[in-house]
């Protein structure tokens, strides 16, 4: 599941950025112990281009509104740019709506932030 968003980080974030670079994946439990996970993972690279983020947040708000990407027409469109989309509905297929998703820009870098609730605890 991490993988992708790693990738992207070499594929895309760090292309303009000079070294050192930074990924931070960090993955927790909820304070209150409720089952709830956040995994975070966090570059500093150029971030998201405006159209990028754009994309992402339609897909995460289609996601979120309980509808599934076909996962055969996001592979047909060949390698490149599927990654993220692809992983995200994977995801969503897998915990349905106990999982959210967070696209972000940060002052350096980018954020995606998925948010995993234990079984029978809806989002």
């Amino acid at each position: 599941m991490l993988q992708p968003f790693l990738e992207n980080c070499f594929t895309h974030a760090f292309q303009q950025v000079e070294p050192p670079w930074s990924i931070q994946i960090n993955i927790s439990s909820s304070p209150s112990d409720d089952g709830t996970w956040v995994i975070s993972i966090k570059d500093n690279g150029i971030g998201f281009s405006q159209a990028a983020l754009e994309q992402i947040q339609r897909i995460t708000e289609h996601l979120h509104s309980g509808q599934t990407l076909e996962l055969l027409e996001i592979t047909k469109r060949g390698l490149g740019s599927v990654g993220v989309e692809n992983t995200l509905t994977r995801c969503r297929m897998f915990w349905e709506d106990r999982v959210q998703f967070n696209v972000s820009n940060l002052p350096e870098g980018a954020e995606i932030r998925m948010i995993i609730r234990n079984r029978g605890e809806t989002i």
